[in-house]
């Protein structure tokens, strides 16, 4: 199954690396995006991992050692990754 990245979760992705690198140091904001990427790769071999989305037809993934979830939709081969926030910021 492939994962397809949107331009939502790119920009979020994009906006955790550059925190993690301004308020913790490059080392930690090449770790944090590491994490974040190898959870991501695992739903191209288990697309059920998360648990059911609080908006319909949705899923998140809790980012394991780490604050945030991916929200993603299955469809027939692909995952769509939809965001990926914190998990303090209100969704939907």
């Amino acid at each position: 199954m492939q994962v397809h990245w949107t331009s939502p979760a790119f920009r979020d992705f994009a906006k955790i690396c550059d925190y993690t690198d301004a308020h913790f140091g490059l080392f930690r904001g090449r770790q944090t995006a590491e994490q974040i990427s190898i959870a991501l790769d695992s739903l191209e071999k288990m697309p059920l991992l998360g648990r059911p989305g609080r908006k319909q037809g949705t899923r998140e993934l809790v980012l394991p050692d780490l604050p945030f979830l991916a929200i993603y939709r299955v469809r027939n081969d692909r995952v769509d990754l939809l965001r990926i926030l914190h998990g303090a910021q209100r969704w939907p």
